[in-house]
């Protein structure tokens, strides 16, 4: 059997001293103005420390920021070939910063939505927007061809 250490405090416990008790694995069952302490370090068990949770590494590499993404590692090889998603080169690594995949999903959701057609697949943007011919200028004619 374990021994017990008794600490008797004659006088209030106040918050400070029963934290101080705490970490030292004491236990108090009473408080008032004779307040008796019971514990033993020996058969408290010991505290559990908070998990730290990891940090986030400088750079991603392609498979990560898919993942982060939600997208396969083609597509985001296709956004750098594009130009729209930063990589940074370490050595004849290709490692992607997490601020750029935070940057890309700003732009696209300041992107302007398509919208849908009746059957609810999305409809084209058009490439271009043609402007309404004046009725005091007549149309070009077409090119000929020899």
């Amino acid at each position: 059997m374990a021994s017990s250490r008794i600490v008797v405090v004659h006088g209030t416990v106040g918050p400070d001293l029963a934290i101080t008790l705490a970490k030292a694995g004491l236990t108090v069952l009473a408080a008032g103005p004779d307040t008796t302490i019971y514990g033993s370090p020996a058969n408290t068990p010991p505290p559990q420390a908070a998990p730290v949770p990891a940090a986030e590494p400088a750079l991603l590499t392609i498979p990560e920021a898919a993942d982060r993404l939600g997208v396969g590692r083609s597509t985001v090889y296709r956004l750098v070939e594009a130009g729209e998603l930063e990589v940074v080169h370490v050595g004849r690594s290709v490692r992607v910063p997490p601020a750029a995949i935070d940057e890309l999903v700003d732009r696209l959701r300041r992107r302007p939505r398509r919208t849908g057609s009746a059957d609810g697949r999305s409809a084209a943007l058009p490439s271009r927007v043609e402007e309404p011919l004046s009725p005091l200028v007549p149309p070009a004619p077409a090119p000929v061809r020899a």
